[in-house]
């Protein structure tokens, strides 16, 4: 790997604003063609954001029982929600003013692909990158959602923005702390972020060497600081050491176990994660209808009172449930992780976002070009380019280790944008006469 591409230069920047005008007339279209605004699906984070707005706290409403403190999903997104309730009203104008902010986090990716392109890769692939980004059909659909991922992807291709700043050398230590509140700002939307804290803290040692050992550690030090007084406000709660929230154990037995299919679109998995809120003391089958908890979890579930804490005793259930099928089915938990890559990377017909055409042929294609981008531009990219490739690395891990749904690949589409857009230098070379074979047979060969 070298530094061929990367350019200390300003970059010629007049394209831009038009990207981002398209990219935010395509946006606005999609939302007012499709008027989600009018019967918004908030999923789990309606209810927590209600409460939170009619001052219960974060709080689940059970039937017949007091409000409990949540724990199963991170906070985020409910208070986003709930900040825009106190300001509009629980209505659609309150709905039209996310999306409308939505929209704008958009354009912030699409700003954001284009400067870290122009850091990493050079400005031959700021600009096509750019246009990819506010092109492709995931990415503009997204502001319609009324989704955390709105909010995590600008916070975390921020982050590894300010972080390229940094181990490029173009800018101090400064980026280092705004990528530090930004990864801090990451862990409430996004609970598996954790490891990327330390993740990003080791790329910075690896990319900047002995030097950035004390920017580093401030990174590791402010991420966690901002982090704190909600695991704080869990611990108080529960009397238990939860840094964002309690579902590792639920997504770790949906992705292993004899029924798992790669995703979580299957009936047993919806009956379990029923159940999580349920009193399960009785026969679940028959009072609520779950008939497709295996008997070994029901009767576990069985002897857990109903209380504030049996979420918790639940999940870590189902994740000494899952970690006994993985150590006794290795080859099982194998051919399924290669199911799990696959529908990361193409198309999970299971899914019923991942089987439309509009998302599973671009997203297909995106990950041909990436990977022909790689192959193509790697020897020529400079180390610091890892920034860009580890975070993808790691959600395909994740995947692999529990479940894949669109969303766990949407967040990786920036990143893998950048990788496709290293075609844009080999194109060139074709258009000024160099074969685009050439190269690639070099690559192979």
């Amino acid at each position: 790997m070298r530094s061929a591409y990367r350019d200390t230069t300003s970059a010629d920047s007049t394209v831009l604003p038009y990207i981002l005008l398209a990219a935010g007339i395509i946006r606005a279209a999609v939302v007012l063609l499709l008027r989600t605004y009018r019967t918004p699906l908030l999923w789990e984070v309606g209810p927590l954001a209600a409460n939170l707005y009619h001052r219960l706290g974060y709080a689940e409403q059970l039937p017949g029982q007091q409000p409990w403190p949540a724990i199963f999903m991170p906070p985020g997104y409910a208070f986003w929600v709930a900040a825009f309730y106190k300001v509009f009203g629980m209505g659609p104008t309150a709905y039209i003013a996310i999306q409308v902010c939505q929209i704008g986090l958009g354009l912030v990716v699409v700003l954001l692909v284009y400067k870290l392109a122009v850091i990493l890769v050079g400005h031959d692939c700021a600009a096509a990158a750019a246009a990819m980004t506010a092109l492709y059909p995931p990415l503009v659909y997204l502001p319609v959602e009324f989704h955390a991922i709105n909010l995590y992807l600008p916070l975390e291709m921020a982050c590894i923005y300010f972080l390229a700043e940094f181990a490029t050398a173009r800018k101090g230590t400064t980026s280092v702390f705004l990528a530090a509140v930004c990864m801090g700002g990451l862990l409430l939307f996004r609970a598996e972020a954790l490891a990327l804290v330390v993740i990003f803290a080791a790329l910075l040692l690896v990319l900047r060497g002995k030097s950035a050992l004390i920017p580093a550690l401030w990174f590791l030090l402010i991420s966690f600081a901002i982090l704190a007084p909600w695991t704080i406000r869990n611990y108080v709660f529960f009397r238990s050491l939860i840094p964002v929230c309690q579902s590792s154990g639920t997504n770790l037995w949906i992705g292993n176990n004899p029924l798992a299919t790669g995703d979580d679109r299957y009936q047993a998995a919806d009956d379990v994660r029923s159940a999580l809120s349920k009193d399960t003391k009785g026969d679940v089958a028959r009072e609520f209808g779950l008939t497709q908890i295996p008997l070994e979890i029901r009767e576990s579930f069985r002897q857990i009172p109903f209380d504030k804490d049996s979420l918790i005793r639940k999940d870590r259930v189902l994740q000494t449930v899952a970690v006994r099928f993985i150590e006794s089915q290795p080859k099982q938990f194998l051919r399924v992780a290669l199911k799990k890559s696959f529908y990361f990377f193409f198309v999970d017909f299971h899914h019923e976002m991942g089987r439309r055409p509009v998302y599973w042929i671009p997203a297909s294609l995106l990950s041909l070009l990436a990977l022909a981008g790689l192959v193509l531009g790697w020897r020529d990219l400079d180390k610091s380019f890892l920034l860009v490739i580890v975070p993808i690395l790691f959600s395909v891990l994740l995947g692999a280790v529990v479940f894949v749904i669109p969303r766990y690949r949407i967040v990786n589409d920036p990143l893998l944008i950048l990788c496709a857009a290293l075609l844009a230098p080999a194109i060139k070379r074709t258009r000024d006469g160099d074969a685009l074979v050439d190269p690639l047979v070099r690559r192979l060969s």
